[in-house]
C-alpha cells in the first residue's frame, strides 16, 4: 500500500478498518486473483477516492443550487445581494454551472 493512500483525499478518510479489509484486495492482486497488478491497485484506491471525492462536491453544489432554486419560487426574486449575477444566471440554467 502506498503511503500517502490512507490518508485520502479531500474529504475522504480512511479509518483503520477500511485500510485493513483494502489491504486483502491488494493480497488477492499479488496472488493474481484480480485483473491488477499489486502495482496498480494502489492507484486504482487513489483514482477512486478522487472519483468519490469529485461526486460529493458535485452532488453537494446540485443540492444547494436546488435549494436556491426553490427559495427563488417562493420568494419570486430573492434579495438583492445573496447571489451574484452570474451565479444566478448558472442557477437558472443559463450560465455557467460550475459557479453554483
Amino acid at each position: 500500500m502506498t503511503a500517502h493512500w490512507p490518508s485520502g483525499y479531500g474529504v475522504i478518510v480512511h479509518a483503520s478498518e477500511t485500510q485493513q479489509r483494502l489491504q486483502s484486495i491488494l493480497q488477492a492482486a499479488e496472488r493474481g486473483d484480480l485483473a491488477l497488478t499489486p502495482a496498480e491497485v494502489p492507484d486504482v484506491f487513489s483514482a477512486t477516492d478522487r472519483l468519490a471525492n469529485a461526486a460529493m462536491w458535485h452532488a453537494n453544489r446540485w443540492t444547494w443550487a436546488h435549494v436556491v432554486i426553490a427559495a427563488m419560487a417562493v420568494l419570486k426574486e430573492l434579495p438583492s445581494g445573496l447571489l451574484s449575477a452570474d451565479r444566478r444566471r448558472a442557477i437558472e440554467g443559463s450560465g455557467n454551472p460550475c459557479l453554483c
